[in-house]
């Protein structure tokens, strides 16, 4: 919870920089099992609260945490955007280089020959590309920059930092200048996948034998097997397109 759900940082953010745009990525793991694809709530806090409300309980630690910290944003930030997040595929993090699901299963067609995956658990992989579009849509349209416009912004500035007084009369100046925003939207690939699709379409993508791809069972636990999320809104809401799961992995093998 004090990594999840930080609401001492929501506080002092809030003291600082109340017009700040906030992004905060959550997980679909605060969902629960479900034949049909699950909605998001969209542009505004009202139907972002609804959906945060009607939210079934998560099973696991991970899922309360995350579905808390929707909840505290929904109750005092006026300017959001929640992203619910499914597994993400993409090349290796730029810097140190680490991989995630898709070159973990690519390591084990190589090193062993095959790999067994759930047959039974169904995410909506998304990549890594959609994410990045999507956060930087998210800032050109919603976001502000804080660098003084003039000399009386940067005297205005400089005693809000000394002044209780002068502190409430610059926030309520910048919640004026910045209009609210509240947005809850999927962000997950255009496609619902168990891990076993998943992984034979690594294989096609690194050039390797699909068929060394098994399906296994997975064993009872707290994350959900099947959720698959509706980014429709997303699109929308940001006008960044669904990024299909063939390029995502084209990108994270190239040949």
């Amino acid at each position: 919870m004090a990594v999840n759900c930080p609401r001492g940082f929501l506080e002092a953010l809030h003291a600082c920089v109340p017009d700040i745009l906030l992004i905060h990525f959550s997980t679909d793991l605060v969902l629960q099992d479900s034949d049909t694809p699950y909605k998001d709530g969209g542009g505004g806090v009202g139907s972002a609260a609804r959906c945060v409300a009607q939210t079934p309980h998560p099973k696991n630690a991970y899922g309360r945490s995350k579905l808390a910290f929707e909840k505290a944003l929904v109750q005092g930030w006026d300017r959001c955007c929640i992203f619910r997040m499914s597994n993400v595929a993409g090349p290796l993090a730029p810097y140190d280089k680490s991989g995630k699901f898709a070159q973990w299963v690519e390591t084990q067609l190589r090193a062993k020959g095959a790999v067994d995956l759930w047959r039974d658990e169904v995410r909506s992989f998304v990549s890594i590309r959609q994410v990045r579009d999507g956060v930087r849509a998210c800032i050109a349209k919603h976001g502000v920059r804080h660098e003084p416009a003039d000399d009386h912004e940067a005297r205005a500035l400089e005693a809000a930092a000394f002044s209780p007084s002068e502190t409430t009369r610059f926030h309520a100046r910048a919640r004026a200048l910045r209009p609210p925003v509240f947005l809850h939207l999927n962000l997950a690939g255009p496609a619902a996948l168990s891990r076993v699709q998943f992984g034979r379409a690594v294989a096609a993508a690194a050039a390797l034998d699909g068929d060394l791809v098994r399906g296994a069972l997975r064993p009872a636990g707290a994350a959900p097997k099947v959720v698959a999320l509706d980014s429709s809104s997303y699109v929308q809401a940001l006008g960044v397109p669904l990024v299909p799961l063939d390029l995502a992995l084209r990108e994270a093998f190239p040949s």
